[in-house]
This record gives C-alpha cells, sequence and structure tokens, in this order.
C-alpha cells in the first residue's frame, strides 16, 4: 500500500481510492492508525468533557449557564453563527485538536442535524491524552459546551448544509485557541442509522 503524505492545510483526512492511503505524523498508514467507535452523546459519558444542551423539561427557556464561564483574562462574550458546507465523512481520521485556555465553548445546531463530537483530556504536560480520547455522536436537538481546555475536534457534522450557533469568552489577544498535532492520529467510526 502506498502511504500518500498528509494535507498540512486539512485537520483531518478522509478516505481516498482503493490501494493509497494517506499518513499520519508518525508515518502510519492508514490500516495502522488505532479505531474508536463513536457512541450516542448522553449526559452521563459527555460529563467529564463538558454538558450536554438539551432542552428536554416542559420549561418555556433554557439557560445556558455554562456557555460565557471563563477566566478572568477572557472578559468578553462571543457570539456567532458557524455554517459548514459538506458533511463529514466516515471513518475520520483525527491528527490534530483544539482547546481553549480560558473559556468554555458552547455549539448548539440551529437545524436538525447530527454532529460529530471528538474530545480528550489533557495529560500533566497539558497536551491532548489519547487515553481519555472518546468520540459521540449528537442526535438533532443536541448541543454540547466543551469545558475549558478540553481538546476537542474542529466542528463537524453529519448532515450538511448545517449552521450552529457558537458562544464562548474572549480575551481580544488572538489567544484564545491552541492547536496541536496528536501524538498518533486516531480513526473515529460510527454505525449510523439512516432513519436518525
Amino acid at each position: 500500500m502506498t502511504c500518500l503524505p498528509s494535507d498540512p492545510s486539512r485537520t483531518a483526512t478522509t478516505d481516498r481510492a482503493a490501494g493509497s492511503s494517506t499518513c499520519g505524523d508518525d508515518g502510519r498508514s492508514r490500516s495502522d492508525i488505532p479505531v474508536i467507535v463513536a457512541r450516542p452523546l448522553t449526559t452521563a459519558a459527555f460529563a467529564p468533557y463538558g454538558v450536554v444542551v438539551e432542552h428536554l423539561g416542559l420549561e418555556r427557556r433554557l439557560h445556558l449557564t455554562e456557555a460565557f464561564a471563563a477566566q478572568p483574562e477572557a472578559k468578553t462574550p462571543s457570539l456567532w453563527i458557524s455554517r459548514i458546507k459538506e458533511r463529514t465523512a466516515l471513518p475520520l481520521v483525527v491528527d490534530r485538536m483544539e482547546r481553549h485556555p480560558y473559556s468554555n465553548q458552547t455549539f448548539v445546531p440551529l437545524g436538525p442535524t447530527r454532529l460529530l463530537v471528538v474530545v480528550a483530556l489533557g495529560d500533566e504536560r497539558g497536551a491532548a491524552d489519547l487515553a481519555t480520547l472518546a468520540a459521540f455522536v449528537a442526535q438533532p436537538g443536541q448541543g454540547v459546551t466543551y469545558h475549558r481546555n478540553v481538546w476537542h475536534f474542529g466542528l463537524s457534522t453529519l448532515e450538511a448544509p448545517a449552521d450552529f450557533l457558537v458562544a464562548m469568552s474572549v480575551t481580544g489577544e488572538n489567544d484564545d485557541a491552541v492547536f496541536e498535532p496528536l501524538a498518533h492520529p486516531i480513526r473515529v467510526s460510527a454505525t449510523l442509522h439512516p432513519d436518525r
């Protein structure tokens, strides 16, 4: 099998034509990459990484109390809409993640779309601890709040186009996000039902 160099302009790769494969930063071919299977997003399973945003009650309003939780350096609440034009193909090879050192970050879908969530906790050096890496599929009506410093893969949707409301607090110093390659890439797969 030919191992093709990865495209530095992308944060993940998808399957190429048969007989070829992309490589991770450590030179692994696709067949050597560890696989994790995304599971349904639940409050209990996601608790180490953040909060599931889901309005299951009868009240008119659901207050997102952790959306702007931040360190004193991040004094400015920021709210915007992100549009994803292409869906994420599975399996997905994740070789880079991001974290926000000063603030939580929240994603709420503005339509009936499923969100792919890939997260990890930091190790003693602050790098992504692959032993804690997990993947989830959020169903329509579910969003997430990532806790501060939780590593996560970029916004990925299983249906497109899709719009998301994004909320966090920022410092205004262009230092609100840290991006780093993983120690080795991880392949994320999921069993998806066509009616869900």
